[in-house]
């Protein structure tokens, strides 16, 4: 009597298993639960974020480098007035923050808006 499909693959299977034992191999159960990252990786990963260089918005970005004050019109609430301040004021290396611009821009006449101008998308 010939062997089905089925029994010869099982006994093929139980052979492999025996040659696996015979020759000291173990079946590992791998444990893919998530671990909590280790206070080492976590150093890691804030030197790296410290290394990277800051973003810069594009409002800040337009600021620094137009090359006239009618290209700062575009921003929300600033006009032509605060444009030509905020160009004239600005140092040869432009600012290094929205918050250093002119004060002046913020007052009357020309009360620009700070948030709006951060929150400016182009």
């Amino acid at each position: 009597m010939g062997l089905t499909a089925f029994n010869h693959a099982r006994r093929l299977a139980d052979l492999a298993n025996l040659n696996a034992t015979a020759i000291g191999l173990k079946t590992v159960l791998l444990d893919l639960t998530p671990k909590p990252p280790t206070g080492e990786a976590v150093a890691s990963l804030e030197k790296s974020a410290s290394n990277s260089p800051p973003t810069v918005s594009l409002a800040l970005a337009l600021i620094n480098s137009a090359t006239e004050s009618e290209q700062l019109t575009p921003l929300p609430t600033v006009g032509k007035g605060a444009a030509k301040v905020i160009f004239s004021q600005r140092g040869e290396d432009g600012y290094p923050s929205l918050d250093a611009l002119p004060a002046a821009i913020f007052e009357s006449p020309y009360r620009c808006d700070l948030e709006q101008i951060k929150a400016w998308e182009g």
